[in-house]
């Protein structure tokens, strides 16, 4: 779940789901818009897209998070083993599906109950958490989308 600048709250589904034919799909995006928040009314989320990302299709993918940068244009995906950056519309926080996401492996410094993602003070860097007590937080550095690596290049991210 991640909660865009206008208060719309995105989720996307973890586990893995079979379509008709018993084959695994992929994740699920919904949304619920801001404007059920402070009324009396039932809010029913809205399928909206999917990820490519197949939760179940390889040791450990299963999505365990979900963090959106502080400008709103990248979204970071994690999983047990890896994280996918995706370039987002900052006006909706919805991923551009005509830029392919990123993806950073995480699997050698990931310890059992790795859940947690933010983006680290400067857009750049990721902080990932895990369950428990003493568990070690850890700093990483993932590759951003083309897209976004040209703004940023260019000054305009």
């Amino acid at each position: 779940m991640y909660v865009a600048a206008d208060g719309t709250v995105t989720l996307i589904t973890k586990r893995p789901l079979e379509d008709a034919r018993g084959h695994l799909r992929p994740a699920l995006v919904f949304i619920l818009p801001n404007a059920f928040w402070g009324s009396d009314t039932t809010a029913v989320a809205q399928l909206v897209d999917s990820l490519p990302i197949v939760p179940g299709s390889a040791p450990r993918r299963l999505i365990t998070d979900a963090s959106l940068s502080p400008d709103g244009r990248l979204l970071a995906v994690r999983t047990y083993a890896q994280i996918y950056v995706f370039a987002t519309d900052s006006s909706n926080a919805r991923v551009r599906s005509t830029v392919r996401p990123a993806i950073c492996n995480i699997a050698q410094i990931e310890t059992v109950g790795g859940e947690g993602i933010t983006w680290y003070a400067d857009s750049s860097r990721l902080l990932l958490t895990s369950e428990g007590w003493n568990t070690p937080m850890h700093v990483v550095n993932c590759p951003l989308p083309s897209s976004s690596r040209e703004a940023v290049v260019r000054g305009t991210a």
